[in-house]
């Protein structure tokens, strides 16, 4: 049996970072091998340059293999703004809405 699910930032003030978490889980006989990510329909590409990085790590056990991969973009804009979506290469498919905030659509507490 595997699954797949995506966590992390949905609201994030503009120029915070955006931390997405893809947990794929498949049987010890058959791990996940990849993940691709997505943002609002195109595939996105890790580009350092850019504060865009993707990493991936497989995690075994004598039962059940996950496959960790994390999406960070380290400062964030309004383009940031989306729907992302994580898919395993056995097209298991889960997606989040990442909303950014401007000054304009959020008030500071003022103490």
């Amino acid at each position: 049996m595997s699954a797949i699910h995506l966590s992390g930032t949905e609201l994030v003030i503009r120029g915070n970072p955006i931390h997405l978490v893809c947990n794929v889980s498949g049987g010890q006989s058959y791990p996940p091998r990849d993940v691709f990510w997505y943002k609002d329909g195109q595939l996105l590409e890790p580009d350092p340059s850019a504060g865009r990085v993707i990493t991936s790590k497989l995690e075994m056990s004598t039962l059940v293999s996950v496959l960790v991969s994390v999406l960070v973009i380290r400062r964030s804009t309004v383009s940031h703004a989306g729907q992302y979506y994580c898919r395993s290469t056995s097209n298991q498919l889960d997606h989040i809405t990442v909303r950014v905030l401007t000054g304009k659509n959020f008030v500071k507490s003022s103490k």
